[in-house]
């Protein structure tokens, strides 16, 4: 065994930190007691009008075909691939279509 120290509470906290600053910005749509966050209507609300985004930033973009594709890769990564990788392409698949919404909505 390692003569080393480990801090595991020094490695959570860094983890903990880590994930916040990743994901803080979702922190509206937990809902957790005394957490300030949307009713269930304003969550409806923004999800119907990601979808109008999403459905115009996708008629604009210039090769269907490709964008299909691409939404069968994904599907594929998310049934037949490793976990990790699944997370991968999923993320990846999320970052371009913020990047298409974007570009829509500038």
């Amino acid at each position: 065994m390692s003569s080393e120290a480990v801090d595991y509470d020094a490695q959570v906290a860094a983890v903990r930190e880590a994930f916040e600053r990743e994901f803080g910005r979702f922190a509206r749509f937990r809902g957790e007691a005394g957490a300030e966050g949307l009713s269930l209507a304003e969550a409806e609300a923004a999800l119907r009008e990601l979808g109008f985004v999403l459905a115009v930033a996708d008629r604009v973009a210039s090769d269907l075909d490709e964008l299909a594709a691409d939404h069968a890769g994904l599907l594929d990564a998310l049934i037949n691939a490793p976990p990790p990788s699944a997370r991968a392409a999923l993320l990846d698949h999320l970052r371009r279509g913020e990047s298409r919404a974007m570009a829509v909505t500038a």
